[in-house]
């Protein structure tokens, strides 16, 4: 978008300039040559606007890119953090069964 409108203000721009020969501006009013360099002016105004979106478009997408990165960091430390839970469960569900059966074990040698 920006880049239609910047070639047409620059086309805008070069279009005055070209149409007006050298020594034709003689003819034009004050109020005439005024409106051309205010034209002009909007054409180079323009263009540095669009170098500037052009710019903050460039940060943006660099922030996005760092952004996505850092999500999938995250993702992949969850999953880790969910793997680590999982073995911690049955490690913690192992040592109840061995403690059971300690238990049952003591329980037996007491009973004979």
């Amino acid at each position: 978008m920006f880049r239609k409108i910047k070639k047409g203000l620059i086309g805008l721009g070069l279009v005055s300039v070209l149409i007006m020969p050298v020594g034709c501006t003689q003819k034009l009013s004050q109020q005439d040559r005024a409106l051309i360099q205010q034209a002009i002016e909007a054409s180079k105004q323009a263009q540095a606007a669009a170098e500037e979106a052009k710019k903050a478009q460039a940060q943006v997408e660099a922030e996005l890119a760092r952004i996505e990165a850092a999500a999938k960091q995250a993702a992949l430390a969850a999953q880790r953090a969910d793997a680590a839970a999982t073995r911690a469960a049955e490690a913690a569900e192992k040592a109840n069964a061995a403690a059971a059966k300690m238990e049952r074990i003591f329980e037996k040698s007491l009973r004979k």
